[in-house]
């Protein structure tokens, strides 16, 4: 539907116009908020669009029936705003200026977030709810192995970092009673340029992490998710071919959605074998883990595991 052109009947004159994405307008109803309702509204604050199946994944067990009927009530109470790009894509959706006040958003602690609702789509939409996708799949997977983000922030929500250096997130993970440890992520959604790549790895190793990201950064790791097989392992060969001892690990989305974000799909530049995100962030660049093994992680679809959105 996006991108068709279609005629235009009336006048003396075909006028042919684009036909563009659209939001769909909602009839006021009354609703009783349940706490699902309020966690749907802060995940949207946080991550600004989701699809239908991204919200299924994260508070309806994947079951889109489910989200669609609970997403449907919310539209038409005037919560959230419906974007409808195609009958062959997801409907995307966003918090309307209702769903804002029902989060009372004037407590958060993130003034960046204390923004109108969005009146068009992000103009790099299907980027976006990559990113969204990866953060998901954490906040999935940590909690059954007794894991939990401690903080997260995209690019929309920090400043352009020394050197020119703009990661698609930055944000911490503790596991137990561990250190807390803090990844830079970086999405590639059919980028496609080896070039640009090396000169942002080397715009990492440019930062002083600890005076920019605080003293928890000393063992950051850039972690780096691809649509395309074929140039995620491009990436990695050459970065390895430079001799570069950079910490930077690489997956797939397909493995994301195999395994999910904690499972042993994560590759070095140089180490063929695959680690979980919470052995190979703490392998010192260079050397393999022989300690201690990389344990699959699948995700556990429940609102409970995706409930703190910090």
């Amino acid at each position: 539907m996006n991108g068709q052109r279609l005629e235009a009947t009336s006048g003396t004159k075909g006028l042919r116009k684009k036909r563009r994405s659209r939001s769909v307008p909602y009839m006021a109803a009354t609703v009783r908020l349940t706490e699902r309702d309020v966690s749907v509204f802060s995940a949207l604050l946080r991550t600004r669009f989701l699809s239908t199946s991204l919200v299924a994944l994260l508070f309806f067990g994947n079951s889109r029936w489910a989200a669609n009927k609970s997403l449907r009530r919310l539209l038409n109470a005037g919560y959230v705003k419906v974007w409808v790009r195609s009958l062959t894509l997801d409907n995307v959706y966003s918090l309307t200026r209702r769903g804002l006040d029902a989060l009372a958003i004037d407590d958060l602690d993130n003034p960046r977030s204390k923004t109108a609702a969005p009146r068009r789509l992000d103009g790099n939409l299907d980027h976006l709810l990559m990113l969204n996708r990866v953060r998901i799949m954490l906040a999935l997977s940590l909690p059954a192995c007794g894991g939990e983000i401690i903080s997260w922030r995209s690019d929309w929500e920090m400043p352009r970092l020394r050197h020119g250096v703009a990661p698609d997130a930055i944000f911490s993970l503790r596991w137990d009673r561990e250190r807390e440890r803090t990844f830079c992520l970086e999405v590639d959604h059919r980028t496609r340029n080896h070039r640009r790549f090396l000169e942002k790895i080397l715009r990492y190793r440019s930062l002083q992490y600890g005076t920019v990201l605080g003293d928890s950064t000393a063992d950051l790791s850039i972690l780096v998710v691809g649509e395309d097989p074929v140039w995620i392992e491009r990436y990695r060969r050459v970065l390895a071919a430079t001799g570069l001892q950079a910490p930077v690990w690489f997956t797939t989305v397909a493995d994301l959605n195999m395994s999910g974000a904690l499972g042993a799909i994560w590759h070095s530049s140089d180490c063929d074998r695959a680690h979980s995100l919470r052995t190979g962030g703490s392998l010192p660049c260079g050397k393999e883990d022989r300690d201690r093994g990389a344990v699959v992680m699948a995700p556990t679809c429940t609102a409970a595991a995706a409930r703190p959105w910090t």
